[in-house]
């Protein structure tokens, strides 16, 4: 009797636990590829990018050739109602669990986002690694962007994203990190800044037909071109600074993101190489004397020489070598105390986890000064010890190469 009962039971609740969701049919769908979000004297404004295939005929789903998207600008005194609005104006259900990017419009930045987490923290379809974006200038702009080539605009602006981490140049932040740094560290975090740089101009030729009798005009479209170098700095949930390219790239090696990097580094003589980072360990450590606080970057690299513009009839030897590798040390160090200086003593944002190395390394000395941290950070004293190990199979190919000569 007791095992019927508890079947019984058993299956009952497998019941109760049970609920209907609303499905939607693919055809009914509007998958969103893009969010912008800006503020407005109205409220907020939300730009959406949607997968809209653009094929040729029956046989052809996707047109390669046209940029597979369509917008819808929306707007509420919230971004929910903004979403709500989107909605009504698209006539499908929206899709965001297959979003690529957010990207934040500067004004937006600027009077604080602390209302961006308090709706995609609570919306269940949130991508948490979908990349993070600051816009110079409306975010519409960017969502909006003509980029003609791939499929999507958006997935040809996250591989932009994805080069220029790869290649040394930013600090990626994705929406996780992002939503994390901002509630650990004071409102504190950097992201990448993406600009609209214009279009390129419409050309046309005209060429003559053999019998020179009538011409052929073919016109290159414009297409819009963007940029990603620079870095935003929030503190307090607000934009606080936008640095540049030499900046970025020094928040990049603080961060030991940099997996490879080139520099052009120079002679004494005004020569100049190409110096390939293919290979570099960076480590941000305290030193404690007495009250005095400073950060040490150790960065250990292995490159290789890429390029060498010298007269012709010479070569790159071993004492040029060194000169290079001193060179592209100097390089470094000077990008990294610029980034220092510039985003944790002046702009005071604590993105580089400083704190938590100081607890980690001084508890006693971390305990007395944790509660106004953010007021120590302009009083951090910083220096680095960089060191480039160019390695000599490039030199021997550089030599062999001016011998052939």
């Amino acid at each position: 009797m007791k095992k019927t009962i508890f079947i019984v039971l058993s299956v009952a609740m497998i019941f109760s636990l049970t609920s209907c969701f609303p499905s939607h049919e693919l055809k009914e769908t509007a998958i969103v590829q893009a969010i912008a979000v800006d503020l407005t004297d109205e409220g907020y404004e939300l730009t959406l990018q949607f997968y809209a295939p653009k094929g040729s005929g029956a046989t052809t789903a996707i047109d390669t050739s046209n940029n597979n998207a369509n917008i819808v600008v929306a707007k509420g005194k919230t971004i929910t109602e903004a979403v709500d609005q989107a909605t009504a104006i698209q006539g499908e259900y929206i899709f965001t669990g297959n979003n690529r990017l957010l990207i934040i419009g500067e004004r937006f930045a600027k009077e604080g986002v602390e209302s961006l987490f308090s709706y995609f923290d609570r919306n269940h379809l949130t991508t948490q690694n979908i990349d993070v974006l600051v816009s110079e200038g409306p975010a519409k702009e960017i969502v909006s962007v003509n980029i003609d080539q791939g499929i999507l605009a958006a997935e040809m602006l996250e591989k932009i994203v994805e080069n220029c981490e790869e290649n040394g140049m930013i600090l990626r932040c994705p929406y996780y990190m992002f939503s994390q740094n901002m509630f650990q560290y004071e409102g504190s975090s950097v992201v990448p800044v993406i600009e609209k740089t214009g279009g390129q101009e419409e050309q046309s030729e005209d060429q003559g037909t053999e019998s020179g009798d009538s011409s052929v005009s073919e016109s290159i479209q414009s297409v819009d071109v963007v940029k990603i170098e620079k870095t935003a700095v929030f503190k307090d949930y607000k934009l606080a600074d936008i640095v540049d390219k030499e900046c970025s790239q020094g928040l990049a090696f603080l961060s030991n993101t940099v997996k490879e990097a080139t520099l052009v580094a120079e002679d004494a003589n005004g020569h100049l190489s190409s110096i390939n980072l293919y290979s570099c360990d960076a480590k941000l450590k305290p030193e404690f004397q007495d009250d005095q606080i400073t950060f040490v970057l150790q960065i250990k690299s292995k490159a290789s020489i890429d390029e060498v513009l010298l007269p012709a009839g010479e070569y790159t030897g071993l004492d040029e070598l060194e000169i290079f590798a001193q060179s592209a040390e100097r390089l470094i160090a000077d990008e990294c105390t610029r980034a220092f200086n510039r985003v944790v003593k002046e702009d005071q944002s604590n993105i580089l986890y400083l704190g938590d190395l100081i607890h980690k390394n001084n508890p006693k000395l971390w305990t007395a000064i944790q509660n106004d941290f953010p007021a120590h950070l302009e009083k951090l004293h910083f220096r680095t010890e960089v060191d480039v190990d160019i390695t000599r199979l490039s030199i021997e190919a550089n030599q062999a190469q001016n011998k052939n000569k």
